[in-house]
């Protein structure tokens, strides 16, 4: 991925960079040599936004570049096709063109070396052009290429390529509107006059931001983020243990209160497709990690109305499962604005009154995404979380909704409610009490 601002130079980066592999190695600047990994016959396919005046802007430009000799019949009209949109050259080389808007079946039963995406395809239709132009390069061990500005914000693209550089197979490079000597400041102005923030870092940039409004803007990776504590210091304090279950994501944080009411999240557990049977078994294995002897559990109050088959035919909640392995967790507030609130609140306090652990590594990555948008409600439009990629900061929300910062709660109270319709497990505190001179009667 060429992830540059606009006028950066990167579209015309990947034109010569396409250019170079279709020609001929002798035809080649020595200077651009180096940059040559392909030989002839090298069959590429570019994806414009549309048919229309993006396709025709980035012709242009190939025109401009592609040595005429190294076309078929030694000219442009000669080498291109209008009915299959395709460039030919002498060497069998082509470059064919197709849009981001036209239907997957279209970008379907082709096998080549490369798919240069020039700006991202948007939305779901656009993911499924990629996944569907991947497997036609997969055979000849080919390329997918962006060469995009990502103004959208943390798309798809973000996610699924740009955050997996470095790794085996991924490659980026992001590239600021100052890295073009021909932009004057006059012209840069031009283009970021008015814009915000986030939308001036994608612009000039290339940077993947959120242009939706964060949740937590407050969060701070310098300020929040600390080492893993031991579990001596977990141990001194009040833990919490939260679990949010999914019909296919669970999670599940560890988060500790000292004496001064400050949270530490120091461990997190996310399972896909696990049944629960597994994740208690998972739980409990932490827990003895962390040498926790007494846990205090608090679960997504919803976990009461959704289902899990038992070992039988009969059908029981989710929460019950639980139960059911020795895991006896209380329903947690689960009012969405005031846990922001709270969360807001530690966060925005000095010193910080939310911390997270280095190790929490899904969690805050969750963090950095988890944003608001605008849905439409009877009453009107509202600003609501996004329901994704949310699993972790729900439970921090219904954690430090226990423990109000500013409010010291009786925590002792609130563990042994009952409310949640079963029996407080044996131990010696049920039977030990005092009764008058009748008994129960008294």
């Amino acid at each position: 991925m060429f992830a540059g601002g606009t006028q950066s130079g990167k579209t015309l980066g990947g034109i010569v960079d396409d250019i170079i592999q279709c020609c001929d190695e002798d035809a080649i600047p020595e200077h651009l040599k180096p940059f040559k990994y392909w030989q002839p016959p090298f069959k590429c396919r570019v994806v414009t936004p549309s048919f229309g005046h993006t396709l025709d802007q980035f012709q242009e430009k190939v025109r401009d570049w592609v040595p005429r000799h190294q076309l078929k019949g030694g000219r442009w009209e000669s080498a291109y096709s209008r009915s299959d949109y395709t460039l030919h050259f002498e060497n069998d080389s082509y470059i064919q063109f197709l849009s981001g808007d036209q239907d997957v079946s279209k970008h379907a039963g082709w096998t080549g070396d490369r798919v240069h995406f020039d700006e991202e395809p948007p939305g779901d239709h656009g993911r499924k052009l990629y996944i569907e132009n991947k497997a036609r390069v997969a055979v000849r061990e080919g390329q997918v290429m962006f060469t995009m500005t990502p103004t959208e914000g943390i798309t798809w693209t973000g996610d699924e390529v740009w955050e997996k550089r470095g790794e085996p197979n991924y490659f980026g490079i992001q590239v600021d509107m100052d890295d073009n000597p021909t932009l004057t400041e006059n012209a840069k102005q031009i283009v970021l006059d008015g814009l915000s923030k986030e939308e001036r870092a994608a612009r000039k940039s290339g940077e993947f931001v959120y242009l939706k409004g964060k949740v937590y803007p407050e969060f701070d990776y310098d300020l929040h983020v600390v080492q893993t504590p031991d579990p001596e210091h977990v141990n001194s304090q009040d833990v919490i243990i939260c679990i949010d279950p999914g019909l296919t994501m669970t999670a599940v944080t560890w988060t500790c209160f000292d004496s001064d009411n400050i949270a530490l999240v120091f461990d997190e557990l996310y399972t896909e497709n696990t049944n629960i049977e597994t994740i208690t078994q998972q739980i409990k294995t932490m827990n003895h990690m962390w040498k926790i002897k007494d846990p205090y559990y608090i679960i997504d109050p919803t976990s009461q109305n959704r289902s899990q088959a038992t070992s039988s035919t009969d059908m029981v909640g989710i929460d019950q499962v639980f139960f059911q392995h020795d895991i006896f967790p209380i329903y947690a507030h689960n009012d969405v604005d005031p846990g922001i609130f709270q969360i807001k609140r530690r966060l925005q306090s000095d010193p910080p009154a939310l911390l997270v652990s280095e190790d929490c590594s899904k969690l805050l990555w969750e963090l950095k995404r988890y944003r608001y948008h605008e849905i439409d409600t009877p009453s009107g439009r509202k600003i609501v979380p996004v329901k994704k990629d949310d699993h972790g900061p729900d439970c921090i929300r219904y954690t430090c909704a226990e423990r109000f910062w500013g409010v010291e709660p009786d925590f002792k109270k609130r563990r042994k409610q009952s409310t949640y319709g079963f029996q407080v497990p044996y131990k010696e505190e049920r039977f030990y009490q005092e009764v008058g001179p009748m008994g129960a009667m008294s």
